[in-house]
């Protein structure tokens, strides 16, 4: 027997064993994919003159090693398909741990900002109320003396009215009464009528 031949039926011959062990043992699914992936990659033996080394086997072997591929090929398969069941398993898991835990950074983010926020907010609310109640007791000091300016201005009009009256008499008595320099002529006048007469 050649040594790619003997290889194969080494093989087969450990296929029983290794399928039994298979689903149990994750490291026994490495080992026969190791096997098999070493088997299908074996380049042909230079000794060997036909091309298919699996033309020298019997067709039993061939049979076997046919429902073998087949075999191999759907437990590949079905540990691609469960392997990938598992990852996206693993992606949603890991996706719901992050979203919830962006969840909650971002819930406590709002909690911490909405508690800066209020305090900011009632620091300038409360200065606003000092300058607010500033500019309240200063109006009512701007209408105290606003108060007290318009009692002054009604004495002021009073006093006012009273001069009005006091001119318009002080108008009249001089209506009446003679300038100084027409009394120096009237008595200049008198003097110079006493002489001559």
């Amino acid at each position: 027997m050649s040594g790619g031949v003997c290889n194969s039926v080494l093989f087969v011959c450990q296929l029983p064993l290794l399928l039994i062990l298979a689903p149990y043992t994750s490291c026994v699914d490495a080992f026969l994919g190791k096997i098999y992936n070493e088997w299908m990659k074996k380049p042909i033996s230079k000794t060997t003159k036909s091309t298919d080394p699996r033309k020298k086997l019997s067709p039993e072997v061939r049979d076997a090693l046919d429902t073998y591929n087949e075999e191999m090929r759907n437990h590949i398969l079905s540990l691609t398909q469960k392997s990938d069941r598992e990852m996206k398993r693993y992606v949603t898991e890991q996706n719901k741990k992050s979203n919830q835990e962006m969840k909650k950074h971002v819930t406590e983010t709002l909690k911490k900002t909405a508690k800066e926020t209020q305090r900011y907010i009632g620091s300038v609310s409360e200065e606003h109320q000092a300058r607010t109640s500033a500019v309240a007791e200063q109006y009512s000091e701007v209408n105290r003396k606003l108060d007290m300016h318009t009692e002054m201005i009604g004495g002021i009009a009073e006093d006012v009215a009273v001069l009005k009256e006091n001119v318009v008499e002080i108008k009249e008595d001089l209506k009446t009464k003679v300038d100084k320099t027409e009394v120096i002529h009237l008595s200049r006048r008198v003097s110079v009528l006493e002489h001559t007469s």
